[in-house]
Order: structure tokens, then sequence, then C-alpha cells
């Protein structure tokens, strides 16, 4: 017999889908996603990072204003 898991959607954090179909508003400080690091553009005193689920083809950016945090 195979044993069924289920896990409510309030206790994952969201797919970027869902993140990109209805943006969290306005107020909300953090947002944790999974994923993993597609690219790092760095610059002099900012670095991009484009972050992959695999739930969609657009991928979401990060923004760091710290560039030593990206080579984390």
């Amino acid at each position: 017999m195979l044993a069924r898991r289920c896990f409510s959607s309030a206790t994952l954090p969201p797919t970027i889908r869902q993140l990109l179909a209805s943006p969290p508003p306005p107020s909300a400080a953090s947002i944790q996603i999974n994923g993993w690091v597609k690219s790092i553009r760095k610059q002099k005193k900012v670095a991009f990072a484009v972050i992959s689920d695999g739930s969609s083809d657009s991928g979401l950016q990060a923004v760091f204003t710290d560039v030593n945090l990206a080579r984390q």
C-alpha cells in the first residue's frame, strides 16, 4: 500500500509561477523561495541573480546591493 503525503501550501514557500501570477502586497518585507541560481551579473556596486525553480520559464531577479553577497 502506498502512503499518500499531503503538504499544506501554507508551510511551503510559493513557487515562482505563483509569485508571478499574483505578486505579494507591497507591505511584504521579505519573501522566501526555493530554487537555484541560473546566472549572476555583477556591476560595481550591485549584483543581479536570476533564480529559477522550474515552475516557470522566466525566473525571478534578486538584487544585491552588496556585491560580496552574490559570491556566497
